[in-house]
This record gives structure tokens, sequence and C-alpha cells, in this order.
């Protein structure tokens, strides 16, 4: 019989974990829970937005909660400007990963119902393709 150890790696900010870490440190370093990330997507998404400061603020300017408590538990209720999200894509210049951070980080309950990361993701990109294709003569 052989026994075997392997060391796990955890990200300091969200709990991720993985086995390799090279892996985690990447992680690490553009983790949307990480206040002081790199954003790896916005150089597709056409430049940086806003510092992460400026987007939390204005994800709380744009949303309010409120926090309940009952006898289940805690509950939240959500409501947000109208034309939030278009704002919000506006000011991250269309990098979902910096919209998705400023959501993340502006604390439990601040969420809009309207913010699809993969369909915003899938947007950006295809933007960026067309982009890259029409500069190559496509």
């Amino acid at each position: 019989m052989k026994k075997v150890k392997r060391w796990r790696y955890y990200c300091d900010f969200c709990g991720k974990g993985g086995g390799h870490a090279g892996y985690m440190r990447r992680h690490e370093a553009a983790c949307t829970m990480n206040p002081n990330r790199c954003c790896n997507m916005c150089e597709y998404a056409g430049g940086g937005g806003d510092d992460l400061p400026d987007l939390i603020a204005l994800v709380k300017k744009l949303i309010s909660v409120q926090k309940f408590e009952s006898e289940f538990g805690e509950y939240f209720k959500v409501e947000a400007e109208d034309g939030a999200l278009d704002k919000l894509r506006e000011a991250a210049e269309c990098c979902p990963a910096c919209m998705l951070a400023a959501i993340r980080q502006a604390g439990e309950g601040y969420w809009l119902d309207d913010f699809n990361f993969k369909k915003e993701k899938d947007a950006m990109f295809a933007a960026h393709n067309e982009e890259q294709q029409a500069m190559r003569g496509y």
C-alpha cells in the first residue's frame, strides 16, 4: 500500500480550491472578490473601465437593498434603478468581469436580476471578434 499527501491551495478571497499553486496564484490575481484585482478581460472589452472602488460605489448608488429578519432567516428586498445594468456596463466599458467584481464586492444582497455573466461575456467576445475581423479585412 502506498500513502501520498497532496497539497491543496485555496483562494484567500473567495475560497476556491485547486491542486496547483501556479493556477491558484493566477486565479487570485484576477479573482472577482480581490479588491486589488487585475482584470484579464478588459483588453478584450476595449480597455479598462472605472476603477473598482468607483464601480462598487456606482452599484451601491444604483441598487437599494433592505435586509429583513424572519422566523425562517434573513432575506433581502432589492430594487434597482431603471437602466442600472446599462449604466454599470458603460462605466465598466463593457467588461463583464469588472461588472461581476463590482456587484460581488458591493456586499450581500446587491444583485441585478437582469445581469447574466455568460450573456455579457459572449456579447463582449462577439464584438471583439467582429472588430478583429474588420481590421483583417474579412
